[in-house]
């Protein structure tokens, strides 16, 4: 729906999207992604697409506003 098209090279190419957005906002290459990394990054995804707000998203990950504001921009 976002049309975004790293999102749409990703789902063409079958590649993992959570491991492609725990990439970005660690900022380590994706063959380093570790799994906890995978699946904050996958809470951010779904973050995102429903809406929450960052001091949300700051609750269910255990970190401050400021770095879950930075994960949804």
């Amino acid at each position: 729906l976002s049309e975004d098209p790293h999102l749409l090279k990703a789902f063409k190419h079958g590649e993992d999207i959570h491991i492609l957005t725990a990439s970005s906002i660690f900022e380590v290459p994706i063959e380093e992604v570790t799994a906890k990394q995978r699946a904050q990054a996958k809470t951010v995804n779904f973050a995102v697409i429903y809406g929450q707000q960052p001091f949300g998203l700051s609750q269910v990950l255990g970190i401050d506003v400021k770095t879950a504001s930075a994960f949804i921009e």
